[in-house]
């Protein structure tokens, strides 16, 4: 990328050597200078980002009107709730699937979702503005990289450079460790991770092509078992916790592009491949999972769009999820000041909390044990 220098910038650290008394060196001015700059209010800096390439993840707005929104998995559970609000938020949406005739029902249901809304009153103006949902299908494995690169260019090719990534595809069979085959963990790893990584690889050229003044955005569906594991979810958890690293190394590498990137924290949530996971869930996984009920996908949805929208590095989608965000953090990018200084705050004592419902989770497992046992 061509560089530009800073003249606000450069004006500033001048400024602050005079009055210092202390011979800075450029590094040190610099670094104080992009913090100072953080910590301002958007509104007194939009003048200044567009003089300078100093950029950092920060507040911002992602709008969905007339934008080009691909959506992984979007033939059914979470994939499929996303995208009827997006086709009420005006966009052109394209979804990935692997069944052609589960895609076929599921653009159709797209499409006629609109009609079927009564309160109008998440979308930002009368639906009679947007006209005709476009919707299409394109049928595509994730894990197989070749069928991800056809059916994007497709979709391009109909709908115009891609905008916004929603990967929303995964597969969980959770079980003990040991009682796991190992086609069943290659099976998680080929689709979570690596499925990720093919959507990723695929979509980047055209989404750095796109002809939109606003930001683009990459949404990856995690899981909260990525923030914490769980009896009979270690393999399930090694796929999904390897998104964060990939999410966290992307947001730098793609905020030069003006895209950004998110995670998406959703619990357990009513959709086909929960049902199916319910299958194979080990007994002490369903005790101690039972406390938090599932959420409908149609919430989980809402509560990814919004925070999609919000230009969140993490999206939770309950209470739970946002004090497993908090404690976790660490080094995660943190656009929002205002959830920046929660953090700081509550980070101590939720780790508190923390040791407490570790406890209470090790005590059942002691118990279940000593059970199995007698």
């Amino acid at each position: 990328m061509r560089k530009r220098v800073c003249e606000a910038g450069r004006a500033r650290g001048a400024k602050f050597r005079a009055i210092s008394g202390y011979s800075w060196c450029s590094a040190e001015v610099d670094w104080i200078v992009s913090c100072t700059r953080w910590l301002r209010w958007p509104s007194d800096r939009d003048k200044e980002e567009e003089a300078c390439d100093c950029t950092c993840p920060r507040p911002t707005r992602i709008s969905l009107r007339s934008r080009h929104v691909v959506i992984t998995g979007g033939s059914s559970g979470i994939g499929l709730s996303m995208a009827k609000l997006a086709v009420l938020e005006g966009s052109r949406v394209s979804i990935l699937g692997r069944n052609t005739d589960k895609l076929t029902a599921a653009c159709q249901e797209i499409v006629s979702y609109p009609e079927t809304v009564q309160n109008l009153a998440d979308t930002a103006e009368p639906l009679a503005v947007f006209g005709k949902p476009q919707v299409y299908g394109y049928s595509a494995d994730v894990k197989d990289f070749s069928s991800v690169e056809k059916a994007l260019t497709e979709a391009v090719e109909k709908l115009g450079p891609i905008d916004v990534l929603i990967c929303s595809h995964g597969v969980s069979t959770p079980a003990r460790f040991e009682d796991t085959p190992l086609d069943s963990m290659y099976h998680m790893l080929d689709t979570n991770l690596k499925g990720n990584l093919h959507c990723l690889k695929a979509a980047i050229p055209h989404m750095k092509s796109r002809i939109s003044e606003g930001p683009g955005c990459i949404s990856i569906v995690s899981s909260q078992a990525a923030q914490v594991s769980l009896y009979g979810y270690s393999a399930y958890s090694a796929t999904k916790g390897g998104l964060r690293g990939l999410a966290e190394g992307l947001q730098q590498e793609l905020l030069e592009y003006n895209i950004r990137v998110s995670l998406i924290f959703p619990p357990d949530t009513e959709t086909p491949g929960f049902v199916e996971e319910n299958k194979t869930k080990h007994e002490l996984t369903v005790k101690l999972s039972e406390s938090s009920g599932a959420m409908e996908s149609m919430d989980v949805a809402k509560a990814a769009i919004h925070g999609l929208k919000a230009g969140q590095f993490s999206i939770t989608c309950n209470f739970e999820g946002l004090t497993l965000s908090t404690v976790t953090a660490g080094m995660s990018p943190q656009p929002s000041l205002a959830h920046a200084l929660f953090e700081i705050c509550t980070m101590g004592i939720l780790r508190i909390v923390a040791f407490v419902v570790l406890a209470g989770w090790y005590k059942t497992i002691g118990e279940f044990n000593r059970g199995q046992r007698k």
